[in-house]
């Protein structure tokens, strides 16, 4: 059965069922009961032993078959529709087999998505304020060091807190800058940046990094 991504209180989490559900459960009287239909691989496993073995003999005669004249055309187009017929079969016989699984795992997936996603999205924004409160510290610091005093303490990257540069640039003399790396071409200037990890001078380019940082 397929499941509900968000379930109204008291209501039966089972899709398109607007019942009640048990006391103490998610699901309905109903659909509490439902067993989830599955596969018994083993039942699968002896099912597939013949056609593991007719399949690997049509493979060697097909091999094996000298296909010249008219008439063995003929019959390799026949033996070929024969194949692509058992293939149909297999491939029907595999969606009755992994298609509850496929359900069962989707509805599963639907159960967690709303709960992950709000927790990525609480990681998101607590990366922001944990970004922008860093970058007002080491500002605040730079602004110490111009006005020719010594800060009493430098900002300390947080521990479990990991920071990757993130390059960006700004054109200050477009005239100046390389003629591979016109027209401008950002991809190819954040490349080159990238690749040099901004140690690269570009006349006409000033390199602006930032330092993006995540918990681990």
């Amino acid at each position: 059965m397929r499941l509900k991504r968000t379930v109204k209180p008291g209501q039966c989490a089972a899709m398109r069922c607007t019942k009640s559900h048990v006391e103490g459960g998610t699901l309905c009287e109903r659909h509490s009961q439902e067993p989830e239909p599955a596969a018994d691989l083993a039942v699968v496993r002896t099912e597939l032993v013949p056609m593991v073995s007719n399949a690997r003999k049509a493979l060697d005669h097909v091999r094996a078959l000298p296909v010249q004249g008219p008439a063995q055309i003929d019959h390799a187009v026949k033996l070929q529709k024969g194949l692509t017929e058992a293939i149909k079969a297999l491939k029907a016989r595999q969606a009755e087999i992994t298609r509850p699984l496929l359900t069962a795992l989707e509805s599963a997936r639907d159960l967690f998505r709303e709960p992950i996603g709000l927790a990525e999205e609480g990681k998101t924004v607590l990366k922001g304020k944990i970004e922008s409160a860093l970058h007002g510290l080491r500002e605040a610091e730079v602004k110490v060091l111009e006005a020719g005093e010594i800060p009493e303490t430098f900002t300390q990257k947080p521990k479990g807190w990991v920071e990757r540069p993130a390059y960006s640039f700004e054109v200050l003399d477009e005239a100046a800058v390389p003629e591979i790396l016109k027209s401008i071409d950002r991809g190819k200037v954040l490349s080159l940046i990238e690749s040099t990890h901004g140690g690269q001078e570009i006349p006409g380019i000033k390199v602006i990094v930032e330092m993006k940082g995540f918990a681990r």
